[in-house]
């Protein structure tokens, strides 16, 4: 399972792993993450035509097509946005992982983070949201009313209770960050591999890098949405967009930096956070 705050590197991990599982012969079958690893937590257009969200049930029952992935039996992948005690299995991550099963935590600097959600609330129509930056900063970001979170939309308390959990139980849950993954992408999808025991060679670490790339990943998306388009289905605009470390300095004030690094202070220090845990660029 990939679980990640909002636009903290969701689709980007979904295209590693199901790349790596898909192995060499089958890689180029990876065209569109969304359909082949659901969200756990809510309908996703592309893998729930129904539009209904998951149930229980179903989603225990769903598995990939095994002419998606190299070998067989499949390996699901299912990401989620939850807070660790609402992990989409009974008792949550804190009653244990269920045996067998591998979660990798992807986090962002809270700064790169704050742009990124706030480029996506106005970018998807369920949001119906058009506010300015200023507005969804201070009155929506640092506060902890951001959508698309589960119980809470706080940044800082979602990150304090999946890193505790890692802590806790390392060989179930990985922790790697988006900064991670852009200054070293072959060594990071080395890592994934091997936490998740996937058997790769130096020859599939490196052609999963290459169809992982930020600017791969974008020409990819282009030509999978103008299918949907063509097709009469939803898109949603802008789902790769920069993909940069530190380009937060681009939209903040000095003023708006000071008030978020007082707030990421604070929460940092308050929840155990190490402040060195963020990268920012």
């Amino acid at each position: 399972m990939i679980a990640t705050f909002p636009k903290c590197g969701t689709t980007w991990m979904q295209q590693i792993v199901l790349s790596l599982l898909a192995g060499s012969e089958k890689l180029e079958l990876v065209k569109d993450p969304f359909k082949l690893s659901p969200w756990a937590e809510t309908s996703n257009g592309d893998d729930r035509p129904n539009g209904k969200p998951w149930t229980a049930d179903e989603l225990n029952e769903w598995s990939p097509s095994p002419d998606l992935q190299a070998k067989s039996p499949t390996r699901r992948v299912i990401k989620t946005h939850a807070r660790v005690k609402l992990a989409p299995w009974a008792g949550g991550v804190p009653g244990g992982v269920p045996s067998g099963a591998k979660i990798i935590v992807v986090t962002r600097n809270p700064f790169d983070t704050a742009v990124s959600l706030f480029h996506h609330t106005r970018d998807v129509l369920i949001c119906n949201y058009n506010g300015p930056w200023e507005h969804f900063l201070e009155e929506l970001y640092i506060p902890g009313k951001v959508p698309q979170c589960s119980e809470s939309g706080s940044f800082w308390k979602w990150q304090a209770g999946w890193r505790k959990a890692h802590t806790a139980q390392p060989d179930a849950i990985a922790w790697i960050s988006f900064e991670e993954l852009k200054a070293d992408l072959p060594g990071c999808i080395r890592r994934i591999a091997a936490f998740c025991n996937i058997d790769a060679s130096d020859e599939l670490i490196a052609q999963v890098a290459g169809v992982s790339d930020f600017a791969a990943m974008k020409k990819q998306f282009a030509e999978v949405d103008a299918a949907k388009v063509k097709a009469g289905t939803r898109v949603k605009k802008n789902h790769i967009r920069e993909g940069k470390v530190g380009a937060w300095r681009n939209q903040f004030t000095p003023e708006q930096e000071a008030m978020l690094m007082a707030h990421h202070t604070k929460q940092c220090k308050a929840l155990g956070l190490p402040l060195d845990l963020f990268q920012l660029g």
